[in-house]
Parts: structure tokens; sequence; C-alpha cells
């Protein structure tokens, strides 16, 4: 596996960097040396994350952790990620390795449409957004910016702060 490192506000040091590499050798027999896993380490206000992404294909494996040690964070990430990997594999060997054919190559089809919605687009700055979407009490709300004249969409996150996709 290839092990790709990205911090942000967060200084990694060689003992960590060895420590993560030492766990993440535990899954080398599942993937080729040339799987790249993506870590990433991120210091906050009084709290770290570290996040472990796979990719394999259409297929992602992904773990994130919040603690307030980032080595008991490689101990609480790790398991789940390797849960997910075991998981993952053992579908395919029963799928596919018992003899069975191959599955045919993913085809593009249009998901049956349920719902047809449709509304005005009022432009509006991305505060007056924010106030809709508590408003409406939805995840998300699509807007036109005023600013901009293009469509946005706010949306509330786990944290329970906002985000804001912006149309390019």
């Amino acid at each position: 596996m290839q092990i790709n490192f990205l911090t942000k506000n967060y200084k990694l040091g060689d003992h960590l960097k060895s420590i993560i590499e030492e766990k993440l050798a535990k899954l080398d027999k599942y993937f080729e040396d040339n799987t790249p896993i993506k870590v990433r380490l991120k210091e906050g206000n009084g709290y770290n994350k570290l996040e472990l992404t796979i990719i394999l294909g259409s297929i992602v494996l992904r773990s994130e952790v919040i603690t307030d040690d980032m080595y008991k964070a490689i101990d609480l990430a790790l398991p789940k990620l390797e849960r997910q990997v075991v998981k993952h594999f053992s579908k395919f060997d029963a799928k596919y390795k018992r003899g069975a054919e191959l599955p045919p190559p993913i085809v593009e089809t249009a998901a049956a449409v349920v719902r047809n919605k449709t509304f005005v687009m009022q432009p509006m700055t991305v505060a007056e957004a924010l106030v809709e979407i508590d408003r409406v009490e939805h995840d998300f709300y699509v807007f036109l910016c005023k600013e901009t004249k293009k469509v946005n969409v706010v949306y509330k996150r786990k944290d329970g702060d906002y985000g804001l996709i912006e149309a390019s």
C-alpha cells in the first residue's frame, strides 16, 4: 500500500508516522503494493481528527475518528476500517471466487424519479439562505446567489455547522 499523509493544523512527528505505518501494515494482505491509502490528521480547538480512506475503483472504505489524542484515534479508527475491508473482501469472495462469473461492467442507468418539485428561486445572500434552511427545517437549501447569479446550496454538517456548495 502507498500511504499518503495529509495534515491540517497538525505537526506529524516521525514516531506517530511510524506507528500509523506499522498498524496499517496489517491491511497489506488485502491490497496490492500500489493501492493508495489517505491518512488525514487535523487538529482543531480541543480535538484531533484522524481519517483513513482507501479508494478501490468505485468503492470507498473510510474511517473517521475525533478524539483528544491522536494516538487514541489510531486505535479507534483502524478497527473500523479493518471491519469494512474484511466485509468488502468477504462479499467479493462469496460472489466471485467460488466459480461465479465476474460481474458485468457497470452500466450507467437512470434512477427512477419518484417525486418532482418545482419552486421559484429568489436571488438571496448566503446569510438569507441560512435563515431559510432553518425555517424550512431541511438538511440543505438550494438558492440563487444574489452576488454571482448562480445556483448554490447550503447544507447542515454533522458537527452542527453549515457548508456551502458554489457553482463554478
